[in-house]
């Protein structure tokens, strides 16, 4: 086992009552973030069967999906973090869970990506520290990892973060390790902003924009091809503290 027997935290998607007590629900525009395609609207967020599902819809070029986030609601520093997650994977989608750090501007609040998916890239999955100096497309990631064998199934993303370290996992096999040291080097002495600060969730499920639509012609590919309705499902997410006691809720 990759973590202590230490459970700090767990939700299982199980009522609205509450989830509204732990998520926020974002609503935002078109091309607001990252020039993704979709806009993120309220109605595309939905619980059933203890599953947390983003329904992604296209009606013409009029795309919709959903983001939820638990800042201010439940926000946390190290531990070792799973979900469980299973998503469409058709050319265009770029579903996401993630952490932002509770305070700055990004980059410099940092940023954890636990799981990013692109459907041009079939099979591979990405883990990724976006931080000061080290973002977009000069992130510090994992690159390109040919991983699932069964895209559209469920599988286990982790991560067990601790200081000046955070490691990567698909369904508990380690698969990239990102250290203070290696960033120094990869990054000419970069700031790690992963040490005390506390970080709140991400789950989102984009559409097209600068990773999801990073192929020839991916608007009008998008805009023509792009299935008219798609899920992104979670069935749970849980923070233990690591083997070497780190973990700690700031809020929750």
């Amino acid at each position: 086992m990759s973590h202590s027997n230490d459970l700090l935290w767990e939700y299982n998607f199980d009522n609205f009552n509450t989830f509204n007590k732990y998520w926020n629900i974002e609503e935002r525009n078109a091309r607001n973030v990252n020039n993704e395609l979709q806009r993120y609207v309220s109605d595309c967020i939905k619980l059933d069967n203890s599953e947390f599902t983003i329904t992604t819809t296209k009606h013409g070029n009029d795309i919709k999906s959903g983001r939820i986030n638990s800042r201010g609601k439940v926000e946390f520093k190290y531990g070792y973090v799973e979900t469980e997650m299973k998503f469409d994977t058709s050319k265009g989608i770029w579903p996401a869970f993630w952490l932002l750090g509770n305070d700055l501007r990004w980059p410099n609040c940092g940023e954890i990506d636990i799981l990013e998916y692109v459907g041009w890239n079939k099979n591979h999955i990405y883990g990724t520290l976006h931080g000061p100096g080290y973002s977009g497309g000069n992130a510090y990631s994992s690159g390109s990892l040919k991983l699932l064998h069964n895209e559209n199934e469920w599988n286990k993303y982790a991560i067990e973060w601790e200081p000046n370290q955070i490691k990567w996992f698909l369904n508990n096999e380690l698969f990239f390790t990102a250290t203070r040291d290696e960033l120094h080097k990869k990054h000419n002495g970069q700031h790690w902003c992963f040490n005390d600060r506390a970080f709140y969730f991400i789950i989102n499920t984009a559409v097209g924009g600068n990773f999801g639509g990073a192929f020839h012609d991916s608007e009008n590919y998008i805009y023509n091809n792009f299935p008219t309705a798609s899920e992104t499902k979670v069935k749970y997410i849980k923070i233990w503290k690591t083997n070497n006691n780190h973990g700690e809720m700031v809020k929750s």
